[in-house]
């Protein structure tokens, strides 16, 4: 009698049951990713597609990535711990130096000229204020050392175009010489000069009449203009200045300029060299209009 044999399972139904079991475990691989918080896959440059250890890479870093989730954020800074702190203290502003016993004020007429900037120089070296009278014909061409000596503190004053003799002239034509000028100082470095040297000191009626402006003189006059020898000028401020004094000087003459360096120098350590407002102001005397000023005298109780 024939012996019975279990027939054998198709090899079809053998490769369903391969592909069960493999849908499977990717399915219990899927459950566990999402159970830790994370994504099946995730691009990353890092981590390369397959390889025996790729999924348990990509479920080590899922974790590390959902901790860092967890993990508190600090705070963001308020507007005062943005600024950074400073890590050097601000150092206090330099106290103004004292004032010297004594202050007198250097004026020079008929410039600017080629000696003008050499003095500028010595003037700046020195800490030392001027007052410039200049001439309106010499601006043209000079505007450069004018914009100079307002940026360096320095004032400006009107003394006439041409430097004519204005006892010879009528007041309309006085007048127009100080405006001329007045025009050509203001257009060169936008400051309108307010103080007025007449020409040889002259100050009659007529000018009076002419101007508004204060008429400034001096108290000292060298002649530098006559001597033309630095040792004499120097001499002859030295023997004759004093406490609120207006010295008379010229910045046409290299010997003059060479006197006034000199006097910068042997008075430094007593005097304060200071603008002809500055002078006046100090002194406690306002500089009024149509008024003569020579001298101002010491520095009242109040400016010492």
């Amino acid at each position: 009698m024939a012996q019975y044999v279990k027939p054998r399972a198709p090899f079809r139904m053998k490769k369903q049951v391969h592909l069960l079991l493999l849908a499977t475990a990717l399915l219990l691989a899927v459950q566990a990713a999402f159970l830790l918080g994370g994504t099946v896959r995730k691009a990353s440059p890092t981590l390369p597609d397959g390889g025996p250890n790729a999924l348990e890479l990509l479920l080590k870093k899922q974790a590390a990535e959902k901790q860092e989730e967890n993990d508190p954020k600090p705070e963001p800074a308020g507007p005062e711990a943005a600024e950074p702190a400073p890590s050097v203290q601000e150092e206090a502003a330099e106290p103004a130096p004292e004032p010297k016993p004594a202050r007198i004020a250097l004026t020079f007429d008929d410039g600017p000229s080629a000696y003008t900037s050499r003095l500028l120089d010595g003037l700046a070296e020195h800490g030392a204020k001027a007052t410039f009278f200049v001439l309106g014909s010499r601006v043209s061409g000079r505007e450069e050392l004018l914009n100079r000596m307002a940026a360096e503190g320095h004032e400006i004053g009107n003394h006439s175009w041409s430097h004519p003799q204005f006892k010879n002239m009528s007041e309309g034509g006085i007048s127009g010489e100080i405006v001329r000028t007045a025009d050509a100082i203001e257009k060169a470095c936008g400051k309108r000069p307010y103080l007025v040297r007449p020409p040889y000191g002259d100050v009659s009626a007529v000018v009076r009449r002419a101007l508004g402006e204060p008429l400034i003189l001096w108290s000292v006059d060298p002649r530098d203009w006559s001597l033309r020898n630095t040792d004499k000028v120097v001499d002859a401020v030295l023997s004759k200045v004093s406490d609120g004094d207006i010295v008379l000087l010229h910045d046409i003459y290299s010997t003059s300029v060479d006197a006034a360096l000199a006097v910068l120098d042997r008075l430094a350590e007593e005097y304060d060299f200071v603008t002809v407002s500055q002078l006046f102001e100090e002194a406690g005397t306002p500089l009024a209009e149509g008024n003569r000023y020579s001298q101002a005298g010491p520095r009242t109780a109040a400016q010492e």
